[in-house]
């Protein structure tokens, strides 16, 4: 963060990587009936890709899991897992720098 001309500029680049583990439970929810393991790579979470009215790429790889269900879990967590990424990275954390 910096003043410049009496106004707060917030500057920021981060890499993350999220590790993530997926169940699936029966209709009672008592037992699991299958799980995938992967991570999420987001090569850079900056300011600049914001303000060039952009999205932050977001990788998705499944590392692990039941053949039956990677397809399936793949296809979900590509589709709604990043854009809810990036709305809680921009309300969390992005305002909470702002805030400083």
């Amino acid at each position: 963060m910096t003043v410049r001309k009496q106004k707060k500029i917030v500057t920021y680049e981060y890499s993350v990587k999220l590790m993530f583990k997926v169940s699936m439970s029966d209709n009672s929810g008592t037992k699991e009936i299958g799980s995938v393991e992967g991570e999420f790579e987001l090569p850079e979470i900056s300011n600049d890709i914001l303000d060039d009215g952009e999205e932050w790429e977001i990788n998705a790889r499944i590392s692990k899991g039941d053949d039956t269900l990677i397809k399936t879990f793949y296809q979900m967590i590509k589709k709604f897992a990043p854009d809810e990424l990036r709305k809680q990275i921009k309300e969390k954390f992005v305002e909470e720098l702002k805030k400083k």
